[in-house]
């Protein structure tokens, strides 16, 4: 049986050989010289190796001949014992369940169900800690919920660290191994903030398992945990496995973002490798959609947004920024989504499109983010006239202007609320009906909201910003 080497537990979690040791002193055996047998067995259980099998069933011969004390340790050990090797399955070592079935005289689909029946008569005494752990591995085993109260080994073996050991997993897999930081602290940073509840949980159960794998090292080294020593071979590829690791949680995009939240009518989810150039009144912020990895145990981000301001000095008309073209041109991007905080100035948003273009990277989509934190999209092209057969849009301070594509003519007014003005989105939304391509221009001192409050409000495919 290949030795095996594993996460992080603790002192807790009492392992096997000590607990062997403590029983000597502490057992009714210790009265009394022990069972040859049952020491023999203890010997040949630390560490777990090819002998393991005999020695589980040389301890089944001592519960049905052996003294009333010596069957409770034989009992003990061989619980325990088994369920380890069932843990050690899970990473891909150990005894087959048959195997391990023969050795204790039970049948294959009884394995479980033995187990389980013998750690819970164990579970008193000197042998309450370990058996009641071991107890809960069984019953986790067995598809349930156990109301682990304490970190241990096998609860790691069986929780990430075999998500980590195998090919494939999900985020949501993650997710129930960890706990969310920021439940604990609300102004956490990043890159936490940077994601949903479930990514924080994967994120943390992953960091555990860093330290989990550095406790069972030291544990291994220290001949204290067989579980441990049987895992020992194993931690420097989990190592490795881990570093390698790149979750993609879902994120929160007004965090990565830093922009005001804008609740739009429709629009389509993100595509999952999506850049995103934000405008603001003073800057630009480029933001991948955001991944994570661990680097020296703490999580960071994959290819993090970068910063770039906006020239102070811009002329009143639309032509390319020469550092922001120069910028996008180092950055090289193939192609962005473009988010645009609410208050920005039509004349910067057209200014930072035009830079865009000069830098022959594509904008393909613009971006919202609604009232959850998800982005959501709407396709879009650039033109410097509407295209025909396309319903049109003239987004002014004073309300909208439409232009069916039957050529009829609708004019909406803004309308003063509790909330003040307010765009007649719902008469745009009537006016329009349901289209292919929405044609949109906007006066230059409007704010950029009311464009994409319009964009997002009609059911249209795509949207074409119309030049000025």
């Amino acid at each position: 049986m290949p030795r095996l080497r594993f996460p992080s537990m603790t002192a807790r979690s009492s392992s096997l050989a000590l607990a062997c040791l403590l029983l000597v002193i502490a057992s009714p055996s210790s009265a009394q010289l022990e069972h040859p047998a049952v020491r023999d067995a203890r010997m040949r259980l630390v560490p777990y190796g090819p002998t393991t099998l005999d020695a589980l069933a040389d301890l089944g011969r001592v519960i049905e001949e052996g003294r009333r004390y010596d069957q409770m340790d034989a009992r003990y050990l061989r619980a325990v014992a088994a369920t380890d090797l069932l843990v050690l399955g899970r990473m891909g070592t150990g005894a087959s369940s048959a195997d391990l079935a023969a050795a204790l005289g039970v049948g294959r689909d009884e394995l479980l169900t033995f187990l389980r029946s013998e750690l819970q008569e164990l579970a008193v005494g000197p042998y309450e800690a370990e058996s009641v752990d071991a107890l809960h591995a069984v019953e986790l085993l067995q598809g349930e919920a156990p109301a682990w109260t304490e970190a241990s080994t096998r609860r790691a073996v069986l929780g990430v660290l075999s998500q980590v050991a195998g090919s494939e997993f999900s985020v949501s897999d993650l997710a129930g191994f960890g706990e969310d930081p920021c439940a604990r602290n609300a102004a956490c940073g990043e890159p936490w903030s940077y994601f949903d509840e479930a990514g924080r949980r994967a994120i943390d159960a992953l960091q555990h398992a860093t330290g989990t794998l550095r406790s069972l090292a030291a544990r291994a080294e220290a001949g204290l945990d067989p579980l441990a020593i049987a895992l020992a071979e194993r931690i420097p590829a989990l190592e490795e496995r881990l570093a390698t690791i790149e979750l993609r949680p879902a994120p929160n995009w007004q965090r990565a973002l830093r922009t005001p939240t804008v609740v739009s009518g429709s629009g389509d989810p993100c595509a999952a490798d999506v850049v995103v150039l934000h405008v603001d009144p003073h800057k630009l912020r480029l933001v991948p959609r955001p991944r994570v990895r661990l680097e020296n145990g703490e999580p960071v981000l994959v290819a993090p947004p970068q910063e770039h301001p906006l020239p102070l000095e811009r002329r009143a008309f639309i032509t390319p920024m020469s550092t922001v073209t120069e910028w996008l041109t180092e950055l090289g991007h193939a192609s962005i989504a473009l988010s645009v905080d609410p208050e920005t100035p039509s004349l910067t948003l057209w200014q930072v499109i035009a830079s865009v273009e000069a830098a022959r990277t594509r904008l393909d989509q613009i971006a919202v983010v609604d009232d959850e934190g998800r982005l959501r999209t709407r396709r879009v092209r650039v033109e410097d006239e509407a295209p025909a057969g396309e319903a049109q849009v003239y987004v002014r301070l004073g309300g909208y202007s439409v232009r069916t594509h039957a050529g009829r003519s609708v004019v909406l007014p803004r309308t003063m609320s509790n909330d003040g003005w307010v765009h007649d989105q719902q008469g745009l939304r009537q006016a329009v009906g349901r289209r292919r391509g929405v044609s949109y221009r906007i006066m230059n001192i409007a704010p950029a909201r009311l464009l994409l409050h319009a964009v997002f409000t009609p059911e249209a495919d795509r949207a074409t910003l119309v030049r000025h």
